[in-house]
């Protein structure tokens, strides 16, 4: 797939109105002639002044990033290499290069990257990036000693990152050095990012620490990881820390000559009985003359054509209306009566989508109330109950903003309030929607709309509020609130600590005075940094606030009093620009955020302005709202320009971990082209309304880009290669690469053959809704394919970690079981949520019969499907947007009675597309309790009546068995139900003849071998295949994967038999990419004359993975044994005699 498709790109440009005001006459075009000049000059100063960088050499360093930001390391070098032979000497390029060399992680290319750094160290003592990726590597090799340093010197450096301090603490801690500097450093580590968990957990395991304080900072590190918002940590590029992330190049720009356009009145066809309405007779004009008016953009038809919103605008059958207005030929239609808006009367609104299908709602706030209207699909719109039975949701409501605050996949509605004060003054709706059943084989259905009013705890309005503002204050990857008081004070700062827990500061310190504050916008330069907030008042200058880790940092600008913002790349040079507008009714526009203070008039006789921007080929232009009504078209004379035109979603797949809404609010979108960079943020570009719509951002007069790169609400970082400029991209997010089970491999005549994954009910540390952690059985038996029972001699088979995973391996032996032919060896094997576990005994099943009768959950028979295991299975269930969860949904089926009279058992093969926490919190939130697989039969008065709980096949495909309660009885009509994504491949009853493993059953032989070789090598990440609807592996086909890293120890490669000898509780600690070869040998002679022989595998230990929900994922320790209580656990009675000697490798 190209890259462009791999994009979604739709190749289409962004629709607006026809009319521009480039063809205004012989004197634009004089004028264009004289700034193209003017800009020559620059551009030739600029160069000859030897700022200009060479094109190939920033080529190169922008590819190199976007490399590292995929993930592709070796790539990355190849980039980085070609741009250091353009300049050998240049500090960025080579600290750029030894980052990609260090995530390589051969022995080969560490050693490269040390000579990088030193290099630069030798040049630059205190540079950070060199130290901090120096002592990184130090450290994985074990050298703590030697790593001790270059933290240190990285924490004078550059005494804001966190994670210096982490290593710095951790380093004294291992070393057994002065205490009380370790303990210190680590403080100071947790207050400069309170989510970096492994610093929290680090410190609350420091003996100095007091033990009522261990506990809470236990109990915190739980929270965060419960709420799927710890800041991770993990020995991979973007997860190491700031200063092991390629540096930022200080490339200068010239910043392009610009003139205003002539303003001009944009075509606006208003509907019947329908005219403008002044801004001084509307009845909200005391606010409008506070904050002005009011304008959203929304996509409401989601085909890509931006419309514009206006609340209270007009004049309609003699009263105050909304407008809705659409482009058509060279101005806009007026089309609110057809979209439904016909009744409302607005002073405020807000676009966004609630419900994850793709298409905005509405919200509008006016002198009734606030009011919510649902799109339909298509682009019309009907009334929403945000609280059952409320049309309108009472209140005075200054603004409105859409954030998922609660970081659960959807979003949530915010509205500052004038008629209330502290908590009052902030109106708060969560999102708790449900999912909605989709059609097998369809994408998921929009969310049900369902709200609940909450107050945000710790948040407290200084009064009543003129306005509320969505920011990144603390730079930590979640939206805060900015609030501003109605009356004369000081603007707040609503702090969310990423567990929906809320504290409320003071902006600026003691320099902020006290005002009349009217508006706010921030922005974010880059991934790490705080909002640059700007901040609006009525009686004075303008105000910059920037949090920071030692505090405040405020300063006055040379910006005059104004009522509104407009954060945009007007002058398209890739850097955010400020157009805000004043209270005298002028626009007015400051390049780069008021970076040098120019201000630049553009309209005037305005009371409010919106980012409508369309690109005519030679300029940008903006949409300002008049006073005494109507639209006026503005913008910047410049010559030729380009942009990249993005359009985010984060519309949840199967795969993803379901933290980003399908606005993608938060979301940061960056370009590299050329010298040409910069970051926009979704959703938080205006600072009165909220709309939804497309980012553009700035590349020069270059036509092409290298790269667009994006942060997402979650956290995850995505980069494309080779974006086309000038047209609409819509892009989805690609999360990182998910975990799975440890997979077994056999050799065939094929090389490694995939059978299955294992060791899925030995999963450690996973958290349940409630915050209790699941137990984990660390046995498992599988039947392994019916091939190898007729193998003889020498037998390898493979236990591989192929994901971001590591594997506790404490034992694994082989079963050859001869038994007489007509009978089946099964292990009582079998994934449950309650009720008995398996005991994974070897059971003797006999006289097995397929169904008579099957249906699936739409009607059609499923005869066929269930009557053989072949890969086929039942998919004919509705599917959730939550991974592994489905609708509720049912098998109907009737077995004939096995012969014989033994206990009944039913014995499935399938697999599970495994529910992983994640899915079940977000389900549960939602008020959709989970439904193991359970069996009904049909009794006399013809209801189904439950037989119990009977499981689901443990993980990818594989056997299980279900020993069926007394009540049982074949030829009966059953029902199979559950909302689970089980994928039933074939369904058979049988007879159980008894324990296969006590030697009481006639002519059953069972042979336990154990392993004649065990060793824990590297063999790279085996490459991820579907088969049918779930995944599999080849085995002999290695991928990159971006997962691969741990804190802790894992055990040396090479020769491990002694720890997989016995089950003792002394593990081979397997890590990503890695797999432990187990060799047997066979019984030469065969089963004998009326015997079949089936071999099965036991396997002892536990799997972990490095999901936010898991307890102490991504660390190795703590090493499980079979006693413990639960997990984190303490360490077992045996770990002091061979884990120091074996677990002796860092791992990368």
């Amino acid at each position: 797939m190209s890259d462009q498709k791999a994009a979604g790109r739709t190749g289409k440009k962004p629709d607006g109105p026809k009319n521009s005001l480039a063809g205004q006459g012989w004197k634009w075009l004089t004028l264009l002639m004289i700034l193209v000049l003017l800009d020559l000059l620059i551009i030739f100063k600029w160069r000859g002044s030897g700022n200009q960088e060479n094109p190939e050499w920033l080529d190169r360093m922008n590819r190199g990033l976007a490399c590292l930001e995929q993930f592709q390391y070796e790539g990355a070098t190849n980039q980085y290499e070609q741009a250091l032979a353009i300049k050998p000497k240049d500090i960025p390029t080579r600290i750029n290069l030894a980052i990609a060399l260090l995530n390589e992680a051969k022995p080969e290319t560490l050693d490269r990257s040390v000579e990088l750094l030193k290099g630069v160290i030798a040049e630059q003592p205190g540079n950070p990036y060199a130290n901090y990726s120096l002592g990184m590597i130090l450290q994985y090799r074990n050298d703590i000693e030697g790593a001790l340093p270059y933290f240190e010197a990285t924490t004078k450096a550059a005494p804001e990152d966190a994670h210096a301090w982490y290593h710095l603490g951790k380093c004294l801690t291992e070393l057994d050095l002065r205490p009380d500097e370790a303990f210190e450093a680590l403080k100071e580590s947790v207050k400069l990012e309170p989510a970096l968990n492994a610093a929290r957990y680090a410190l609350a395991m420091h003996p100095k620490t007091p033990q009522g304080d261990r506990k809470q900072m236990l109990d915190e590190q739980r929270a965060l990881a419960e709420a799927i918002w710890e800041r991770e940590y993990k020995v991979r590029y973007y997860d190491m820390g700031p200063h092991a992330e390629a540096v930022p190049l200080a490339v200068v720009v010239p910043t392009p000559r610009t003139q205003p356009l002539a303003v001009a009145e944009e075509k606006v066809a208003l509907g019947a009985n329908t005219e403008w309405l002044s801004g001084q007779k509307s009845p909200a004009a005391e606010l409008i003359a506070r904050q002005g008016r009011a304008a959203v953009v929304l996509d409401r038809t989601g085909n890509g054509v931006e419309d514009l919103f206006l609340p209270g605008a007009v004049i309609r059958n003699g009263r105050p209306g909304d407008l809705l207005l659409t482009p058509e030929g060279e101005g806009w239609k007026d089309v609110t009566a057809e979209a439904g808006l016909a009744s409302g009367d607005g002073w405020v609104a807000a676009a966004g989508d609630l419900d994850n299908d793709g298409k905005p709602e509405l919200l509008v706030a006016g002198n009734d109330g606030l009011k919510a209207y649902k799109n339909t699909g298509n682009g019309v719109y009907v009334g929403l109950a945000l609280t059952a039975g409320k049309t309108v949701e009472p209140g005075k409501f200054t603004s409105i903003s859409l954030a998922d605050l609660d970081q659960d996949g959807d979003l949530d509605i915010l509205a500052a309030r004038m008629d209330g004060a502290g908590k009052d003054a902030i109106a708060v709706w969560f999102n708790t929607s449900e999912a909605v059943e989709a059609a097998a084989g369809k994408p998921a259905e929009p969310l049900k709309l369902k709200f609940e009013a909450k107050a945000l705890a710790g948040a407290e309005a200084p009064g009543p509020l003129a306005g509320m503002v969505l920011a990144d204050v603390d730079g930590d990857a979640d939206l805060d609130l900015v609030l501003l008081p109605l009356n004369k004070g000081k603007p707040v700062w609503v702090r969310n600590d990423r567990l929906s827990r809320f504290k409320t500061l003071a902006i600026g310190g003691d320099v902020m005075p006290d005002a009349q504050w009217q508006a706010c916008i921030g922005h974010v330069g880059n991934l790490y940094s705080p909002a640059n907030l700007v901040l609006l008042r009525s009686d004075g200058n303008a105000f910059r606030a920037q949090w920071g880790p030692f505090g405040w940092k405020t300063n006055e600008l040379a910006l005059p009093g104004g009522k509104q913002a407009l954060r945009l790349d007007l002058n398209l040079d890739g850097d955010p620009d400020l157009v805000f507008l004043g209270n005298d009714g002028m626009a007015r526009f400051s390049a780069g955020m008021c970076r040098d203070g120019t201000l630049l008039d553009m309209a005037a006789n305005l009371d409010g302005m919106v980012a409508t921007l369309k690109n005519t080929g030679d300029h940008i232009e903006i949409l300002g709202i008049r006073k005494e009504g109507g639209l006026t078209r503005m913008g910047l004379l410049l010559p030729r320009r380009h942009m990249l035109v993005v359009k985010p979603t984060g519309l949840r797949k199967t795969g993803d971990y379901l933290r980003t809404s399908a606005e993608s609010v938060g979301t940061l979108v960056g370009v590299l082209a050329g010298a040409f960079r910069g970051w926009d943020e979704v959703g938080t570009g205006q600072s009165l309304g909220q709309s939804s719509r497309a980012i553009r951002i700035g590349t020069g007069p270059l036509e092409f880009a290298q790269a667009l790169r994006l942060r997402w609400p979650d956290g995850v970082p995505q980069a494309e290669l080779d974006p086309s400029v000038d047209t609409l991209i819509n892009i989805a997010e690609k999360t990182r690469k998910s975990t799975s089970c440890p997979v077994i491999f056999i050799e065939g005549e094929k090389g490694w053959e995939y059978v299955t994954d294992c060791l899925g009910p030995g999963a450690l540390g996973e958290q349940g809704p409630d915050g209790s952690v699941r137990p984990s059985r660390p046995v498992e038996v599988l039947r392994l394919p019916a091939g190898v029972g007729s193998k003889k001699g020498k037998f390898k088979l493979r236990l591989a970690e192929p994901m971001d995973e590591a594997m506790y391996l404490d034992g694994a032996r082989l079963a050859v079981v001869d038994h007489p032919i007509g009978t089946e060896v099964w292990a009582d094997e079998r994934f449950n949520f309650s009720g008995a576990a398996p005991t994974s005994e070897l059971l003797l099943i006999g006289n097995l019969v397929g169904a008579m009768e099957a249906t699936d959950n739409a009607g059609a028979n499923a005869l066929r499907v269930l009557g053989q295991r072949d890969g086929l299975s039942v998919t004919n269930f509705p599917r959730l947007s939550w991974m592994g969860m489905a609708g509720r949904h049912k098998l109907d089926l009737r077995f004939p009675a096995p012969a014989g009279s033994g206990p009944l058992v039913l014995c499935a093969d399938g697999g599970l597309d495994y529910p992983y926490p994640e899915s079940i919190n977000a389900a549960t939130q939602a008020g959709v309790e989970l439904i193991s697989p359970t069996l009904s039969q049909m009794g006399p008065n013809g209801k189904y009546l439950s037989l119990g709980e009977v499981g689901s096949p443990a993980g990818l495909p594989k056997a299980m068995l279900a020993r069926l309660p007394e009540g049982a009885k074949a030829g009966e009509a059953w029902r199979l139900e559950t909302n689970l994504r089980v994928y039933w491949d074939r369904l058979r009853l049988g007879r159980l003849i008894g324990n296969a493993e006590t030697g009481q059953l006639p002519g059953v032989k069972v042979r336990w071998m154990d392993a004649t070789t065990a060793v824990l090598e590297r063999v790279g990440y085996a490459k991820e295949i579907m088969q049918g609807e779930l995944v599999g592996y080849d085995g002999n086909v290695k991928e990159p994967v971006s997962a691969s890293a741990w804190t802790g120890r894992f055990t040396r490669l090479g020769d491990v038999r002694e720890l997989t000898a016995e089950t003792d509780d002394k593990v081979v600690v397997c890590g990503p990419g890695e797999a432990v070869e187990l060799s047997y040998n066979l019984p030469e002679e065969g089963p004998g004359e009326g015997m079949t022989r089936t071999v099965l595998l036991r396997v002892h230990g536990w799997c972990k993975d490095t999901s936010p929900t898991t307890l102490s994922g991504a660390s190795v320790e703590p090493l499980p044994w079979r006693g413990m209580k639960s997990y984190p656990c303490e360490p077992s009675p045996v770990e002091k005699e061979w884990a120091g000697k074996w677990n002796t490798r860092r791992f990368r």
